[in-house]
C-alpha cells in the first residue's frame, strides 16, 4: 500500500470531505438501510459551513494518499468517535486501522478513559476488529424505517 499520510483536518478539506462522506454513505449503507434513509444521510454533506464549524471544533484527522484524501476520523471532546469514513473504493487497505490507531492515541492524551461510538450496522464489523465492544442496539426510526445502530465501547490502555 502507498504511503499513507496523516493530518489535521484544515477548513479546505472541506468540500473533498463532503463529497467523501455522501460518495460513501450512498455506496456502503444501502446494502442495511432503505433509500430513502441513506439519501437522507449523505444529504448532510450539503451544508459545507456546517460541516467545517463541526470538524473544526472536533479533534478530526484527515488520510491522504497521493495527495487525494481517501478517509478522515472525528473524535469529540468526550471522547466520542463522530464521523468515521474511508472512501468505498479503499475500504480494506488498512487506511481505517491506521486511521483509528491515530484515534485513539490522541483519545489517550484526553482525560477520558475510554472511547464510543454508534455506529451503522455497515460499520459494527471494522469497530469490532479494533476493540470496541457492543454495549446496546438501538432502533431509531429514519424516514418512517427502523435505523439499526449498535453503541460500541473500547477502553484505553491506563495513563
Amino acid at each position: 500500500m502507498p504511503e499513507l499520510q496523516l493530518r489535521p483536518f484544515a477548513p479546505e478539506d472541506t468540500p473533498a470531505l463532503c463529497h467523501l462522506y455522501a460518495a460513501t454513505t450512498r455506496a456502503i449503507n444501502g446494502q442495511h438501510y432503505t433509500r430513502l434513509q441513506v439519501e437522507r444521510w449523505a444529504g448532510f454533506a450539503d451544508d459545507q459551513a456546517a460541516w467545517c464549524a463541526r470538524l473544526g471544533r472536533n479533534l478530526t484527522i484527515v488520510a491522504e494518499q497521493f495527495g487525494q484524501i481517501v478517509g478522515f476520523a472525528e473524535l469529540e471532546p468526550g471522547g466520542e468517535v463522530g464521523y468515521f469514513y474511508v472512501d468505498a473504493q479503499r475500504q480494506g487497505q488498512g487506511i481505517g486501522t491506521q486511521l483509528m490507531q491515530r484515534l485513539l492515541l490522541l483519545a489517550g492524551e484526553l482525560t477520558t478513559t475510554q472511547v464510543h461510538a454508534d455506529v451503522s450496522v455497515s460499520a459494527m464489523p471494522f469497530f469490532a476488529a479494533q476493540g470496541f465492544t457492543v454495549v446496546a442496539r438501538l432502533e431509531p426510526m429514519v424516514c418512517d424505517a427502523p435505523a439499526p445502530r449498535y453503541r460500541m465501547t473500547r477502553a484505553l490502555p491506563p495513563r
